[in-house]
């Protein structure tokens, strides 16, 4: 027994070797994957009627027409935002040291004391230089998409092969799963629902926050609707700490109209994040992670501070699949100790 887990561990850490040594070229690979990762349910459902290629390509056609529509009118919105955005980040850095500059002679006019003064216009400025830095890399991390561009189109092609062959390899990968003890079928089991669960359920939730957000801020008449629509979808992949910060944004560009505007966009902010906790999330994704919310927050803090960005990310999954690793050893353990005593 202790030799099989220790062949799965070599092979998962060879795994991980190999993904690390090949990182510069292995991009299109990861979208393709992640690509027929998504779209395996679809394309199952459509081959009960037709061959499984047809089914592919008429999955990849109703996607390439509904991103075209999008990308008709939200494509060039969002990359005019990003050029305003980056044109108008000297002015609105301007406008927040007044704000700052305002609010200190306030303090001091009403007998504020100085140790919540500091503490508080100091928060400001942080969060003024930090909208500075998210704005600036907003702005070159769309400049530096257009160099993987390449390797971006490759992914559909990398996705169609692995759509197109995965029930070959499936049936493969289960004649040797087979063979093992069921506590190992569990784990991979719950492992795939894990990331599935999360990733359709979120990459959803993330699209329909994104079109929300955007008709907000074209209700509202916001500058950079698609922008901060974008920002919004992508924070609900964090959970809990995604969608407050993607909320942030929002607001300031409300603040640089009037501050009614900013009380509006707040409340347009909390409608949205209502109908997202309390109507989205629970019928999209559910509870398939099947973690307990004290469990994703200390996720999500061990995440953001030991791997930045990409552990807030990948927090939630990895919490899952790690409660999946526990569970297992747990019923090994179990199986062992049963043998001994038998």
């Amino acid at each position: 027994m202790g030799k099989k887990v220790l062949r799965i561990v070599l092979a998962l850490a060879g795994v991980f070797l190999f993904v690390f040594l090949a990182r510069p070229v292995i991009l299109p690979f990861l979208l393709g994957g992640f690509l027929s990762y998504v779209l395996e349910p679809a394309v199952s459902y459509l081959s009960r009627s037709m061959k499984r290629a047809q089914a592919i390509l008429l999955t990849y056609l109703m996607i390439a027409v509904v991103l075209g529509l999008a990308a008709a009118y939200f494509v060039p919105n969002f990359l005019r935002d990003v050029q305003e955005l980056a044109s108008a980040i000297p002015r609105y850095s301007e406008m927040l040291t007044g704000l700052l500059g305002r609010l200190r002679e306030s303090f001091r006019r009403y007998g504020v004391p100085q140790g919540v003064e500091q503490s508080f216009l100091q928060s400001l400025d942080e969060l003024r230089l930090g909208a500075e830095a998210f704005a600036r890399n907003i702005v070159r991390n769309v400049a530096a998409s257009a160099e993987t561009v390449t390797k971006v189109l490759l992914a559909p092609v990398i996705g169609y092969y692995i759509l197109k062959d995965i029930n070959s390899w499936r049936k493969a990968v289960l004649v040797r799963l087979s063979r093992l003890p069921d506590p190992y079928l569990e784990l991979f089991h719950e492992i795939d629902m894990v990331l599935g669960g999360f990733v359709r359920g979120q990459a959803v939730v993330a699209l329909t926050v994104t079109v929300m957000v955007w008709i907000a801020a074209a209700i509202l008449g916001l500058n950079y609707g698609a922008v901060l629509g974008v920002v919004a979808g992508l924070g609900e992949f964090i959970p809990y700490f995604g969608p407050i910060a993607a909320a942030i944004p929002m607001i300031v560009v409300g603040l640089t109209k009037s501050p009614i505007t900013a009380v509006k966009t707040l409340i347009a902010v909390l409608f949205i994040q209502q109908i997202d906790a309390t109507l989205i999330v629970p019928r999209v994704t559910g509870r398939r992670v099947g973690l307990h919310p004290l469990a994703v927050i200390t996720a999500l803090l061990i995440g953001g501070h030991y791997f930045g960005f990409w552990g807030f990310f990948l927090a939630v999954p990895g919490a899952g699949i790690l409660r999946a690793v526990l569970r297992f050893l747990g019923k090994m353990m179990e199986l062992s100790r049963k043998r001994l005593e038998a």
